[in-house]
């Protein structure tokens, strides 16, 4: 007798994983292996690469705009810990949910003999949290609530509680691990202030929901491998771009359909090896606001990367030669040394293994 499972536990952790995950993980330790910060040669630095391009792709996720703060933990507990252990000091108050996880609720019980009090803010069957304002004391400091619980399910109100903590000037810290990749969470608008989420409960789309255009409420859309996605699905993912989601692509590029258009109108990003297809970029037909040329015929050597960014591009441009490469940079708008924390000149010099982020805002 056969038996059709349904898998039930995605609280815990989801399943199965994209075929991406497992390719990925496999093409890291077989291709590169390497470690970042340790050397300079080009593994190296393709590895320190991939870390940054993800620090790029969860600040889209999240609409948060500093990579340089995104933090890679084991899991979202230590993470939850990191914050709270690290963060409060004898004296502090915070406020929580009464549906908070153990990875909260733990280490504030252990902070209470080091004199960190708490107040938990009732929520209803809703989630609508009660009296976190009336909770408030002179010594508050933080106000720590779980966006969706992982034993109900119940989704908290966190943009009415980032408003609460922007008035009275409080630090706002999500705990995303049921919600992150799977309900729509957007830092700004929330004000939240940190962010901890977990990245094995991911909710996904399967392609025939794609060809569908069954994307219900999902407003972020990560293509683990649009390289093989049917021309069905690449209408689906354009026409959702098109109404203002947001679209990341990875795997192998280029990011086109089988007819060899654009995945997007507005491509989710624009991957030019080096030595190849640099002319792109010089082309009228491009679909990037600026332009980036480099002095010489010869291009070999150089990466680029450039990823949309709300009304601006993230930009990545490394340099593997072992001269320095002249370059300038054309558009109408701002480039913004995102290294430096300030303008960027439009012409300079990068140095041989020197990496250059930047923004590009468009006027």
């Amino acid at each position: 007798m056969n038996v059709k499972k349904i898998y039930f536990d995605n609280a815990a952790t989801s399943f199965p994983k994209p075929d991406g995950v497992a390719e990925a993980v496999y093409d890291y330790i077989k291709f590169n292996g390497m470690n970042i910060g340790r050397g300079v040669y080009e593994k190296a630095f393709a590895s320190a690469e991939g870390v940054y391009e993800t620090r790029e792709a969860l600040c889209g996720l999240f609409n948060f705009s500093k990579p340089s703060n995104v933090i890679f933990t084991v899991n979202v507990t230590e993470a939850l810990n990191m914050i709270i252990k690290g963060l409060l000091r004898p004296g502090d108050h915070v406020i929580v949910s009464s549906l908070e996880h153990n990875s909260v609720m733990r280490p504030l019980t252990q902070l209470l003999k080091s004199g960190v009090y708490f107040d938990r803010a009732p929520c209803d069957s809703e989630g609508n949290s009660f009296g976190v304002e009336e909770l408030i004391r002179d010594n508050t400091k933080a106000v720590i609530f779980s966006h969706a619980s992982n034993v109900c399910g119940t989704i908290a109100p966190m943009e009415k509680i980032g408003e609460i903590c922007k008035k009275h000037g409080l630090i706002f810290i999500a705990d995303c691990a049921q919600s992150g990749g799977s309900v729509n969470v957007d830092m700004e608008r929330m004000n939240i202030d940190i962010l901890c989420f977990t990245g094995h409960k991911i909710g996904f789309i399967s392609e025939k929901q794609l060809e569908a255009g069954n994307f219900g409420e999902l407003r972020v859309i990560i293509a683990t491998d649009a390289t093989h996605i049917s021309q069905g699905a690449a209408e689906r993912l354009r026409e959702f771009a098109v109404r203002g989601g947001k679209l990341f692509a990875t795997g192998t590029p280029p990011q086109f359909d089988s007819y060899g258009n654009p995945l997007t109108k507005r491509p989710a990003f624009v991957l030019v090896p080096a030595g190849k297809e640099w002319k792109a970029l010089l082309d009228e037909s491009s679909p990037l606001p600026f332009q980036l040329r480099v002095d010489g015929p010869d291009r070999d050597g150089l990466f680029f990367r450039a990823v949309p960014d709300r009304d601006g591009w993230l930009v990545n441009v490394v340099n593997y030669n072992r001269k320095p490469r002249r370059i300038t940079l054309s558009g109408d708008g701002e480039f913004y040394d995102l290294m430096a924390e300030r303008p960027l000149e439009s012409t300079g010099e990068l140095a041989p293994l020197a990496p250059m982020f930047f923004r590009f805002h468009s006027d």
